[in-house]
């Protein structure tokens, strides 16, 4: 289960905590995702996010939430700003993130420089249609509008494209201390 941690450089979701500890006790494997902002100094957020969110051995990789676009100042776009975020989230934690984002946001704004990292595919549909540029993708979210017992509200859903021993693979510190 992936939750909302932070987005830009100063908001945390209030119910991170309580929506992660709840999906830990569950027996679910939990990971943070931060919400980016086009606008907003990449390291900034990064650091907030690292502020907020502790990376531990058998969390599923921190994820980068890419589907807003801003005109931004100078020449840096958000492709490279993205990889500042991510490089410093890597850093810090030894946990390579994961780049959240649909196949035209992807097209039209990010591609190759992030080729590199784990794709989590936004693609509502009954099959999942790679970016240009992409090789697979690790997750794909096939729709925001599931339901799950014990919560309100609709849900993402998402799939794996592996089986459970993939997972681990992918997990922070391949699921250290489990």
């Amino acid at each position: 289960a992936y939750m909302k941690a932070t987005a830009g450089h100063t908001y945390v979701d209030a119910r991170f905590g309580f929506n992660k500890t709840a999906s830990m006790a569950a027996g679910l494997y939990v990971g943070a995702y931060h919400f980016f902002i086009p606008n907003r100094d990449p390291l900034q957020q990064a650091e907030h996010f690292l502020r907020t969110v502790e990376v531990a051995p058998g969390m599923l990789p921190p994820a980068l939430d890419l589907e807003k676009h801003m005109k931004t100042s100078g020449d840096t776009s958000l492709a490279d700003k993205a990889l500042i975020w991510l490089k410093r989230v890597e850093n810090a934690t030894g946990c390579r993130p994961i780049v959240y984002a649909s196949r035209s946001f992807w097209e039209d704004y990010l591609g190759e420089p992030l080729a590199g990292y784990p794709l989590w595919l936004a693609e509502y549909g009954k099959f999942a249609v790679l970016p240009k540029g992409a090789k697979a993708w690790a997750f794909w979210q096939r729709s925001q509008t599931g339901r799950v017992d014990g919560i309100e509200g609709h849900v993402d859903l998402d799939l794996f494209a592996g089986g459970e021993d993939s997972l681990k693979v992918l997990l922070c510190n391949h699921g250290a201390d489990q």
